[in-house]
């Protein structure tokens, strides 16, 4: 009896994170399900590679993590694609500019992260696109240690707190949140699989 009440809140813990993971499997299905009916029947090709890669997603095997993150992810790239080949297909008129990521922007890393570089007046500033809100962040940290949206010209915290970028950045930092140009399908994939990591707003 001692080792029953003992044990009861371990139990009643267990209890908890099994209904709590039953709830989130099945809010993230539902969002599947939706946005699965947005692009069916669009592009045959992109829904045969989702169910490539839903093969790849497995079962949650820990408390602390879940597995369904990377098909959601394709989800939403593959519906951002689609919304891109859509607008560039029925707006021929638009400056091919507006679809392209600005030239002062390396691709910096297998995290899907752009950089403007350092230069004798210009502080370097990183940049990334975000599959999850479909938008675009920037930092001058290197270390990622803060990101701020493009409509925020400020640095909110840290050594830079209050600070701003200087003019060419600031252009930068402008064309992304006027235009939302979005990278390669290469660069969102990485980006999909490193925001959950980096991406500290």
């Amino acid at each position: 009896m001692n080792n029953e009440i003992q044990y009861q809140p371990l139990l009643k813990s267990i209890d908890k994170w099994e209904q709590n993971s039953v709830d989130a499997v099945r809010k993230t299905a539902q969002e599947v399900r939706e946005q699965v009916s947005q692009i069916l029947h669009r592009n045959k090709t992109t829904l045969e590679k989702l169910k490539k890669d839903s093969l790849n997603v497995v079962s949650s095997n820990t408390m602390e993590v879940d597995q369904t993150i990377p098909l959601i992810y394709q989800i939403r790239i593959a519906t951002i694609s689609s919304k891109k080949n859509t607008i560039e297909r029925g707006n021929r008129n638009i400056p091919n500019s507006v679809n392209l990521i600005p030239s002062r922007l390396q691709y910096t890393n297998h995290d899907g992260v752009y950089m403007n570089p350092k230069s004798l007046f210009v502080t370097a500033v990183w940049y990334f696109y975000s599959p999850k809100y479909n938008s675009w962040f920037w930092t001058p940290y290197k270390n990622y240690e803060i990101w701020m949206p493009v409509d925020n010209h400020t640095v909110k915290s840290g050594c830079y707190k209050d600070r701003k970028p200087v003019l060419p950045n600031i252009q930068i930092i402008e064309y992304l949140q006027q235009y939302n140009p979005i990278p390669p399908d290469e660069i969102l994939y990485a980006a999909s699989q490193a925001e959950y990591r980096i991406l500290k707003l």
